[in-house]
């Protein structure tokens, strides 16, 4: 049985999408500035390492290890077609003078297209959309993962 896609697994994905131009892969570095411009957080070491795998073995990312260092993430067609919509209902919505989507909404909707769950100990919003699970400031994963962007970023 597969695992289900969790809430931060659209996160990251979303972030992977938005920060990718062309067919041109992003970094981690990348990755996390779009996920922290997206959620205004940067997501921890459990949610990367564990995240990524999610989403490779579902399809949504391609990951791949350059001869000198790092880790390259690379969307596929299937969620860049995801992106592609929601660009086109924001210029949509634009065009026609409607609301604009909040970048709230932008996860949400990659959470919706890949069929995530929220993810343990998730809150809801009032508008019923899951949102970012809060983590302790004493969470020993953040150290990590700063040590891994500054190592692998050179």
């Amino acid at each position: 049985m597969a695992t289900r896609l969790r809430w931060t697994d659209a996160w990251l994905l979303a972030a992977i999408t938005d920060g990718q131009t062309k067919d041109e892969p992003v970094n981690l570095a990348e990755m996390i500035e779009s996920a922290d411009w997206l959620n205004r957080g940067i997501p921890g070491f459990h949610d990367v390492s564990y995240g990524l795998q999610r989403l490779v073995a579902a399809g949504w990312v391609t990951v791949e290890h350059p001869p000198q260092g790092g880790v390259l993430m690379r969307a596929t067609a299937a969620a860049v077609k995801i992106k592609r919509a929601r660009v086109a209902d924001y210029r949509r919505r634009r065009r026609l003078g409607l609301m604009l989507p909040s970048l709230g909404s932008v996860i949400e909707s990659y959470a919706q297209a890949i069929g995530a769950v929220p993810d343990d100990g998730a809150r809801r919003s009032f508008a019923g959309s899951v949102a970012r699970p809060r983590t302790s400031r004493s969470d020993k994963s953040a150290p990590r993962l700063c040590r891994l962007v500054l190592v692998t970023s050179h």
